[in-house]
């Protein structure tokens, strides 16, 4: 059976503005369907014609979901809002909160790097639940001596902390004071508390990579951007998941 949408419920959803912006846009004549101007905004598209609409003449980017990257920087709230610090809210636009896109786990307020945001409830489930083992990646500095051979086996034995124990994690020393630890849970300042366990303070934390996403050379600090379509669906095959299709 064939699927209709009405064209301005499509086009907020995918991020063009409110419904009542989106009507307005529909009105003026912006927003064609092979050329023509739209009728009016309770006309009604299936899939196969949503793919054909042009705004201002240039093909529409029709979105399901929102799925973005911020490398975040330090003294940023992972929260959407807060009355003393910035958070990652403020780097959305009214239109992508509306849309219901919100950080996948947390970062702590010091902690940098890699932070993913996503409209998709279901994907930032699995994404953060422990049962799919999705490796996170972070690059530590730490206080005190240089790690040994010793404690890169108790990471990789499992450690114990007051709140239970710890999957196995992988440690990779790079220099004197600097490593790589990857671990699959996403506990309160699990990496902080990992280090402290060891007599090795955490003094930059920074996220590099959760599951296929990494975060790259050119995703500079405090930059927000989409992720790709191949990225979104590298994301969605690591959980095991179906990706939605526009009018799902």
């Amino acid at each position: 059976m064939m699927v209709f949408m009405r064209i301005d419920a499509l086009l907020a959803r995918s991020g063009l503005g409110s419904r009542r912006e989106v009507a307005r846009l529909i009105r003026s004549g912006a927003v064609t369907l092979d050329g023509r101007p739209l009728s009016g905004a309770s006309a009604a598209v299936n899939e196969e014609e949503a793919l054909r609409l042009c705004l201002n003449g240039e093909p529409l980017e029709l979105l399901r979901h929102h799925h973005l990257l911020l490398n975040k920087p330090a003294g940023v709230l992972t929260a959407l809002r807060d009355a003393r610090w910035p958070t990652v809210g403020d780097w959305l636009s009214p239109v992508l909160l509306q849309r219901g896109v919100a950080p996948v786990g947390r970062l702590d307020r010091d902690t940098t790097g890699l932070l993913l945001l996503t409209s998709d409830g279901q994907l930032a489930h699995r994404l953060m639940s422990p049962r799919w083992g999705i490796e996170k990646e972070y690059r530590v500095r730490h206080a005190g001596e240089p790690l040994t051979t010793r404690e890169t086996e108790r990471f990789a034995a499992g450690m114990e902390l007051a709140d239970g124990p710890v999957r196995p994690c992988r440690l990779e020393v790079l220099t004197p004071d600097t490593a790589l630890i990857v671990v699959t849970e996403g506990r309160n300042r699990l990496v902080r508390r990992l280090f402290d366990a060891i007599g090795r303070p955490v003094l930059t934390l920074e996220r590099l990579r959760v599951g296929p996403q990494r975060l790259s050379s050119e995703d500079a600090e405090g930059e927000l951007r989409r992720l790709s379509p191949g990225e979104i669906t590298a994301l969605y095959e690591a959980v095991e998941l179906r990706e939605p299709g526009l009018f799902d």
